[in-house]
């Protein structure tokens, strides 16, 4: 599959577009498996996105989010993380 680049208006209709994308794989991922599952990066970028998932009525109950860390480190290194 070639990858498809689409060109958005602005912010808003970046993260409408986003959302309908997410909204169509969690239908598909729901009629075939009954579950969802997403990993979410963190950042500020997404926020808006993420914002507006959590406005969602969805059901959260077969919804599994993950939270991942986007940067590339090599395998020997270890990461520090606040607790």
């Amino acid at each position: 599959m070639s990858p498809v680049v689409e060109v958005v208006a602005d912010k808003a209709a970046l993260v409408n577009r986003a959302l309908k994308l997410v909204q169509t794989k969690l239908d598909e991922a729901l009629a075939e498996r009954d579950i969802f599952t997403i990993a979410l990066s963190g950042g500020s970028t997404p926020k808006p996105l993420y914002e507006a998932i959590a406005q969602q009525d969805w059901p959260w109950e077969r919804c599994m989010c993950f939270g991942v860390m986007s940067a590339m480190c090599r395998p020997t290194i270890q990461i520090a993380t606040k607790a």
